[in-house]
Formats: C-alpha cells, sequence, structure tokens
C-alpha cells in the first residue's frame, strides 16, 4: 500500500481540516495517508520522510506570511523533498495569495509538482479581538458581508479533491517511469475564482 504524508501547520484548524479531507480521498483509493501538523510534533528532525512514496506540504497565510515551523522544516528537508514526489497548498482569505507562495517557493527552493490555492476559513470565534479586527479588515475585499459571531468557510472542498485526485494520477504515472507533466497551479486558481 502506497503511504503520503501531508505535511502541515495549522493555528487554528481548517488546514487540518482541509488536510483530513485530502487523507480521506486517499483513503478511498486505497492510499495510506499520514496528517503530520508540525505545531503539534515536539521534534520535527524524528520524522523519517523516507518512509512515504509522497508528500503533500501545506499551510495557512497569516498577514501574508507562512509559519517560521513550515519554513524551516522545508528547508531542513529539502534534500529528501527533491527526491520525493511532493505538492503544496496554501490556505487564505483569498486564491490570490500567489505572491505569499511564490514568496515562500523562493526563499524554501521548494519546486513541487502541484501547487494550489485554496480559500479557507474566517475564523472569528477563534480570534482575539486583535485577530478579529484583522479579519474585518482583510474581509472587506469579499463582496459579502460577513457576520462577526460566527465563523465562515470559503473552502471548495472539490478542488481539495480535485488536487488529491490529480496528485494520485501523477504519482502513478511517476510509478510507471513515465515522463510526468506538472499541474498548472493556475488551474486551481481559475477553477477557484469562478465561483
Amino acid at each position: 500500500m502506497k503511504r503520503i504524508a501531508i505535511v502541515i501547520t495549522s493555528h487554528k484548524g481548517h488546514t487540518s481540516k482541509i488536510a483530513e479531507r485530502l487523507a480521506e480521498r486517499f483513503s478511498l483509493n486505497e492510499v495510506q495517508a499520514e496528517v503530520l501538523n508540525l505545531l503539534e510534533l515536539d521534534d520535527t528532525s524524528t520524522l523519517d520522510l523516507k518512509l512515504y512514496d509522497g508528500i503533500l506540504v501545506g499551510g495557512p497565510i497569516y498577514y501574508g506570511e507562512f509559519s517560521e515551523q513550515l519554513i524551516d522544516f522545508v528547508s531542513k528537508n529539502m534534500e529528501l523533498l527533491s527526491a520525493k514526489s511532493v505538492s503544496f497548498f496554501s490556505v487564505g482569505l483569498s486564491s490570490s495569495c500567489r505572491e505569499n507562495v511564490r514568496r515562500f517557493l523562493s526563499v524554501t527552493g521548494l519546486k513541487p509538482r502541484q501547487v494550489a490555492l485554496f480559500e479557507g476559513a474566517v475564523s472569528f470565534t477563534k480570534s482575539g479581538w486583535i485577530g478579529r479586527l484583522a479579519l474585518s479588515y482583510f474581509s472587506k475585499s469579499y463582496a459579502i458581508k460577513f457576520d462577526r459571531r460566527q465563523d465562515h468557510v470559503m473552502t471548495d472542498w472539490g478542488l481539495v479533491d480535485q488536487l488529491a485526485d490529480d496528485f494520485l494520477s501523477n504519482r502513478m504515472e511517476m510509478d510507471r517511469g513515465s515522463e510526468m507533466e506538472s499541474i498548472p497551479w493556475t488551474a486551481f486558481e481559475v477553477l477557484n475564482s469562478a465561483r
């Protein structure tokens, strides 16, 4: 049975929900997937990525940045990640976080086969007053007004499933030894913005 690691950072839980959805989708195809939240691991240096056939790396963008833990993990494991089939996904308030992703990929040197930008959630109930103020500011870019007394999920779960399916499809092509083309990450953006 194939094994896939889904390595993430998740602060408020929505990136974990996306990672769990990916893992569920993989299990439907008889692929074992393990979600590894770097923020919940005591020692990431003991994480043995050699045990996995493929790796998805993902994290949320907070205030225009990915977490230092994610950046450090990818940077320190670059040699092994370069030898594996790797895809990357970001979670943010909008799918227009392209520059944040480019900067992350440039800083870490990660060259994923696929990149997906998922809209996340506006978590008013899990944020302190400063966080709620920042969320209010950033959420003004949407045409709808958010009720600040509840959380709002904007994730297109069909796109999450598509990333899992495409990853498995490309993994199978690699296992057969054929040449694999990268899935253009703009495809995910185009589908996401068409909603």
